[in-house]
């Protein structure tokens, strides 16, 4: 497999993971070694058993090692990178409050046209009876008018 010139982290990564596989053949080798030296009959020298059981547990390191740092590094770019699963909840939440949110705007306004203020017809003859404080409570209000509609872009979930 030549490097590709491109991305060389891609290739140093995909070596770190052949030479991981070669560690896990050696280990491999290593295991049958030390099963085969347990079956025989004669008696096996203590060097010889240590000498397997160091060589056994320093590849299982170097290969436990190298997965562990391959994982966090994927682990890295998968939560660098957004992805829809990630994200499609949160996007369904706000697409769902902003159609809340101009339903209720259009409801208002339509409510609103449907209010009209009432109107005052003025008789000559009943000018006295009327009170000038109820003229003012029919006056329009700043609290009448609807608030223009804003949109966000973040929701606040409930």
């Amino acid at each position: 497999m030549e490097p590709n010139p491109v991305d060389p982290i891609l290739s140093d990564r995909i070596q770190a993971i052949v030479a991981t596989e070669k560690n896990i053949d050696d280990m491999m080798k290593c295991a049958r070694e030390i099963m085969q030296d347990l079956g025989k009959e004669k008696q096996i020298s203590k060097n010889k058993m240590d000498d397997n059981a160091n060589s056994f547990k320093k590849l299982i390191t170097q290969v436990e090692n190298e997965l562990s740092a391959q994982m966090q590094y994927l682990s890295h770019v998968c939560v660098g990178s957004s992805h829809q699963g990630s994200t499609f909840g949160v996007l369904q939440n706000s697409l769902l409050a902003q159609s809340g949110l101009s339903s209720l705007h259009s409801e208002l306004g339509q409510i609103l046209k449907n209010i009209e203020p009432p109107t005052q017809e003025v008789d000559e003859d009943n000018e006295d009876e009327e009170d000038s404080g109820d003229a003012d409570m029919l006056e329009e209000t700043p609290e009448d008018v609807v608030a223009p509609r804003t949109t966000s872009s973040t929701v606040n979930n409930f």
